[in-house]
């Protein structure tokens, strides 16, 4: 009996719109559009194109030169970590450049090594 059978669900009825809404809706739209338009648009005409400040340009300089500095800090604490930290888990006679700089030193005769 059940295989038989159809489910029959009611539509569901939506309300008209407003037309105040629908005004809106369509004025935003456009306004969205003529942004759009304005953005894909602003480097083609040169008369809309703003001048750079030199105050901009100093910020600019600014930001890359700590980008720079940042970058240079931590590569050399990277090294400054992986060549002491290995030699503090295993100790220095473990380090090979310390081992490399033996041999060299005992290869040229020298005494102190």
């Amino acid at each position: 009996m059940l295989a038989d059978s159809d489910l029959v669900l009611p539509g569901v009825k939506l309300p008209p719109r407003d037309p105040e809404l629908e005004a809106r809706i369509q004025r935003l739209k456009a306004l969205e559009a003529n942004r759009e338009y304005q953005r894909m648009t602003q480097n083609v005409d040169v008369s809309r194109h703003e001048e750079i400040t030199f105050r901009e340009d100093v910020k600019s300089m600014n930001r890359q030169l700590i980008a720079v500095f940042n970058f240079l800090v931590t590569v050399g604490g990277a090294f400054a970590f992986g060549y002491k930290g290995v030699e503090v888990a295993f100790g220095s006679k473990m380090f090979p450049l310390h081992k490399f700089y033996q041999r060299t030193n005992q290869d040229r005769g020298d005494e102190d090594a």
